[in-house]
């Protein structure tokens, strides 16, 4: 019985050691993935990205026109600080419709509630010209002498400083005239000079001042007017009669008597001259630089001298007319729908020129020349503009009118077919390419189609330039509608026969687009072990384009488990099946590689909770005791991963640093024994041996009792 107890108590030592060491190594939950980081439990927080814009009028500091920066929960960020353009301000800033002030600070919550749930904002620079304020200064100005001002009274002068802008109608000073003078109004100078009735009541200064250049201040006077009053004077009439005398004969012109009155003060005198007389019919005054005067109030008789005026020769003249005998063969378009255009009355000797009236010929016809009849028959060229009447005209025996006859002439002509004229101009965007061979040159002109069959023999060869495609060729008609569209291995072109038209045919190349490595993520769970929380029945939750958010999975779900399993984290594989990431329970968000193309599977890791071991009863066999097993040559995260500790995975490999610091860090923070403490392994390794070699010494004395 004592050695049984003593048995039973070397085994109860043992698994109590066992149990000890086995519980005394932590699951150590090594945060070393920067990428993988634990937020807020607000799940509506994200991070954005800011972009201040000021792209016109205005500069950084840096020298640029935007700055970018990224915010998340809780942060806050200051305006830059920008130079404006001289006679710009900056205002302040908008997102959408929401304004800030310049430079007030912005909240991620001001930021968000303002953009939306767009992760990428944009801030906008409001810059104004600056508001340059003007003055104008009104004077108002009576001359003491002639009047004054009775509203207000006693005032020298009046004067308004009025904002340019202002649109107010401001009241004119009341002025009274002094005796002997009457106010008639005002005489403005300013912007302009202009002169104001004296009923004037109200101005407005807009539009009235004058600035000098580059000023501010403008300036507009408003001088009263007066004029003298005329004294009361007494006015008659100065009567002259006028007695016509013929100095060939020294005689009166019988019944020629003018009598002529003008009115004026009296002691003035009236002034007559030869403008005052009215001169007998078929006479002239023998002087035509006669005058006289007669006093205000008085009459007086004279006698003027006229003379016969000598009755000159009768003048030559001419009437010239163009006819169109035949309207079926042309016209006179600046005169139809006549068919005869005259010239009366042109003095025979003079020598003006006169314009031929323009001939159109009808259809069928042409307009050859003129056939001129007058003093002789002659011909004109069609293209004769003007024309002289000197000898030209035939004047009738005893007649002072002379006639010239035009007659335009015409040709009957054949006609011919019209030609259809269609032209072909090759085009190329020299930033896009160019025709090899004819460097430098954008156009190729090929004209006459039409003597080609209309078509286009040749296209030239292209060459594409660094980043273009050389895909084909547009054509489009003058109308610019496209009527082809050729691939890049067309060589000539045959256009609509018989069709008039300018055609462009232009070389089609495109810019070729740069790859994009795209990366997806499914996010996966065992139904039977857990699932996703506000995803019920989902066992897949798929994440394409994640090259859009900078190769980020920015969420991960929630996880529920299912009785009788516990969530471990997650396992991340490439397509290739490679395990790339294991990550800790805690994991948020997944930085994947930049810039790398693949479909990766984010698992979630769930292990079924095991059966708690009985004292009574041990499963484990006394005779094997378990030690914990580090793998000789591996590293201490990979017998992490083999303890099934949940580990977190750097983004890239600059991350090492942080990841040691991390590791430093959670080992000072643990009061219990890590994975890959020798010293402490040793000690148990030992204790679990001492314990087993006590229980086989007990089981061989037993044995031999």
């Amino acid at each position: 019985m004592k050695k049984r107890r003593v048995l039973h108590q070397a085994c109860a030592f043992s698994v109590a050691v066992m149990l000890v060491g086995v519980n005394a190594v932590p699951v150590v939950a090594a945060d070393n993935n920067s990428s993988a980081t634990t937020v807020a439990t607000d799940e509506k927080a994200f991070n954005i990205t800011v972009t201040f814009n000021y792209w016109d009028y205005a500069v950084g500091a840096d020298g640029q026109h935007f700055l970018t920066k990224e915010m998340t929960s809780g942060d806050t960020i200051t305006p830059p600080t920008l130079t404006v353009e001289e006679g710009y301000e900056l205002k302040g800033w908008t997102i959408n419709d929401k304004f800030f002030d310049a430079t007030a600070q912005m909240s991620y919550e001001d930021i968000v509630r303002a953009a939306g749930t767009s992760e990428f904002v944009a801030i906008q620079a409001v810059i104004k010209p600056v508001e340059i304020k003007k003055t104008a200064h009104v004077a108002f100005n009576v001359d003491p002498e002639k009047g004054k001002f009775t509203d207000p009274a006693g005032a020298k002068v009046v004067t308004y400083d009025l904002d340019e802008t202002d649109g107010d109608a401001h009241p004119i000073p009341k002025v009274e005239a002094k005796e002997g003078y009457e106010f008639t109004g005002w005489h403005v100078s300013g912007a302009n000079e202009a002169d104001w009735l004296p009923e004037s009541e109200t101005f407005y200064v807009s539009g009235l001042a004058f600035y000098e250049k580059d000023k501010n201040d403008g300036y507009v006077t408003f001088e009263a007017t007066f004029k003298e009053k005329e004294a009361a004077v007494e006015k008659k009439d100065a009567e002259l009669r006028v007695h016509y005398v013929d100095v060939n004969s020294d005689n009166y012109i019988k019944d020629n008597i003018q009598t002529i009155k003008k009115n004026g003060k009296v002691g003035e005198s009236a002034e007559f001259t030869a403008k005052d007389l009215t001169i007998p019919k078929g006479y002239e005054l023998a002087d035509d630089k006669w005058s006289t005067s007669v006093e205000y109030g008085k009459d007086a008789d004279v006698n003027v001298n006229v003379k016969a005026k000598e009755e000159p020769a009768e003048e030559k003249t001419v009437e010239v007319y163009f006819n169109i005998i035949d309207s079926e063969k042309g016209s006179f378009p600046d005169y139809a729908p006549s068919t005869v255009v005259s010239f009366k009355g042109i003095a025979a000797d003079t020598d003006q020129q006169f314009e031929i009236p323009a001939v159109k010929a009808n259809d069928g016809y042409k307009f050859t020349g003129w056939k001129v009849e007058g003093a002789e028959t002659q011909n004109w060229d069609a293209d004769a503009k003007t024309f002289g009447v000197t000898g030209l005209a035939h004047f009738p025996e005893g007649s002072n009118v002379g006639y010239v006859t035009i007659t335009p002439e015409f040709e009957k002509v054949e006609e011919t077919p019209a030609v259809a004229v269609a032209n072909a101009t090759v085009v190329i965007d020299s930033n896009e390419g160019s025709f090899e061979g004819y460097e430098g040159t954008t156009e190729l002109h090929n004209e006459n189609l039409q003597d080609s069959k209309y078509n286009l023999g040749f296209l030239p060869t292209v060459v594409a330039n660094e980043g273009y495609t050389f895909k084909g060729w547009k054509v489009t008609n003058k109308a610019g509608e496209e009527i082809y569209n050729l691939d890049a291995n067309a060589t000539s072109i045959s256009f609509p026969y018989g069709v008039a038209d300018d055609y462009t045919v232009t070389a089609v190349l495109e810019k070729n687009e740069e790859e994009v490595a795209v990366a997806n993520a499914t996010v996966v769970i065992d139904s039977v072990a857990g699932s996703f929380e506000g995803y019920e029945g989902a066992t897949e939750l798929h994440n394409e384009n994640l090259q859009e958010a900078e190769y980020n999975l920015g969420f991960l779900p929630t996880v529920v488990a299912n009785e009788g399993y516990t969530f471990k984290g997650w396992k991340v594989t490439n397509k290739a099946g490679e395990e790339i990431y294991n990550l800790d329970a805690n994991a948020t968000s997944i930085a994947f590689p930049y810039g790398v193309a693949d479909d990766y599977t984010v698992t979630a890791v769930l292990e079924k909770n095991e059966t708690p071991v009985d004292p009574d009863q041990p499963s484990v066999d006394p005779s094997k005791p378990s030690t914990p097993e580090e793998k000789p040559g591996t590293s201490i995260e990979e017998n992490k991963k083999d303890d099934k500790t949940s580990t977190t995975v750097a983004k890239d490999d600059k991350k090492t640093n942080k990841k040691e610091s991390a590791k430093k860090a959670n080992e000072q923070k643990s009061d219990t024994v890590q994975t890959g403490d020798h010293s402490n392994v040793f000690v148990y390794v030992a204790t679990l041996l001492i314990a087993g070699a006590a229980a086989v010494v007990a089981f061989f004395r037993r044995r031999n009792a």
